[in-house]
């Protein structure tokens, strides 16, 4: 059962999580003593701190702020905007699908507390379904609004016939988005599952413990199914982009869905071609949730917010210069038109 100078890794239970070791034995002999040995060596492994983010560390921290901040600061930009929804500007910029948008962001940025403990096989599934749900959440009304914009006066076909596309029905166009990403987690969930495998690394005399699947055809899946969704959101938004600003917010759609893509792509090449720690890949996922969502965000709220400035503060001075004009109109007319004085005459 020892083979000679081979490391040999076991545990000290069945349990998950239990003490390992590693082990090597050796053969020791004299052969004119009539002397033979088999020495074996028995080592502790050390658990890898940096296969999950636990209280105490720095990465803990990290991924707190990240999640909370943009939680936060989502939630603010979403008051924000719902507050001023009967407002002219936000009106007319199909406030209800960026209200969701910005809703699913807040989700997003929710899903960060779930990468925080140790792995086990429930922490595993929690984090996949609820960050590529989310993704799709999120998406999916972004995609929605700026296909109606192209659909109604940026396809040749609206220049000949009248089209009018009810947000009832735009709602429902989402659902094939939430079906098809429910569909793929629920059948991997069953014949390729993430489950938290162990395994001990001989050469380092490390134990690990980290959120694996059997083969990579989940992330293969997932990487084409949310790409092509985000690649004809560019193309859409690209092809609507010199649209006129009063018909939406083609120009935020732009930048959010040009700004999520980069974020994305950026990430996938970072978390693929570098040597990262699972605990370090968390970060990076926080980190470009927040990046995406608040940023993306920000184009759609901000924009409109100083819309509204600018419209109440061009109608605060077109009243004062009107003001301004019937005052002088008025004296001009008392000096032109003195009022009549009346003579009384009396009788003596």
């Amino acid at each position: 059962g020892f083979p000679s100078g081979t490391w040999i890794s076991s545990k000290e239970s069945d349990d998950f999580g239990s003490r390992a070791f590693i082990s090597v034995s050796f053969v020791f002999e004299i052969p004119n003593e009539n002397l033979r040995w088999r020495i074996l060596t028995v080592m502790p492994t050390e658990k890898v701190a940096m296969d999950s983010v636990t209280t105490g560390s720095t990465l803990f921290v990290v991924l707190i702020a990240a999640g909370l901040l943009g939680a936060l600061m989502c939630t603010a930009l979403f008051l924000a905007y719902y507050r001023r929804r009967f407002n002219y500007a936000v009106m007319v910029s199909d406030w209800r699908f960026t209200s969701a948008f910005i809703i699913g962001c807040v989700a997003l940025n929710g899903s960060t507390f779930f990468l925080l403990g140790e792995s086990t096989d429930v922490m595993c599934m929690l984090r996949v379904w609820s960050f590529h749900y989310l993704i799709i959440a999120t998406l999916s009304p972004l995609l929605v609004k700026v296909w109606r914009i192209y659909q109604l006066v940026g396809s040749s076909a609206s220049r000949f016939r009248r089209h009018t596309i009810s947000h009832t029905k735009l709602a429902l166009f989402m659902l094939p988005f939430h079906f098809v990403q429910l569909a793929i987690l629920t059948i991997f969930s069953f014949i390729d599952p993430p489950k938290a495998k162990e395994w001990i690394d001989s050469s380092s005399n490390f134990h690990h413990v980290t959120c694996a699947q059997n083969n990579r055809a989940f992330r293969i899946t997932e990487l084409i199914f949310e790409g092509s969704l985000v690649l004809i959101g560019c193309i859409l938004a690209y092809k609507s982009r010199k649209l006129d600003p009063r018909f939406g917010e083609t120009k935020q759609i732009l930048f959010s869905i040009y700004n999520i893509c980069f974020i994305g792509v950026l990430t996938v090449l970072v978390s693929n071609l570098t040597d990262l720690e699972e605990a370090q890949t968390f970060v990076l996922q926080a980190i470009a949730i927040f990046w995406a969502t608040v940023i993306s965000s920000c184009a759609f709220v901000l924009s409109r917010l100083i819309e509204i400035k600018r419209s109440n503060a061009f109608r605060s001075n077109t009243s004062t210069t009107n003001l301004q004009q019937n005052e002088i109109s008025g004296d001009l007319s008392f000096r032109i038109n003195p009022p009549q004085q009346s003579v009384v005459s009396e009788k003596l």
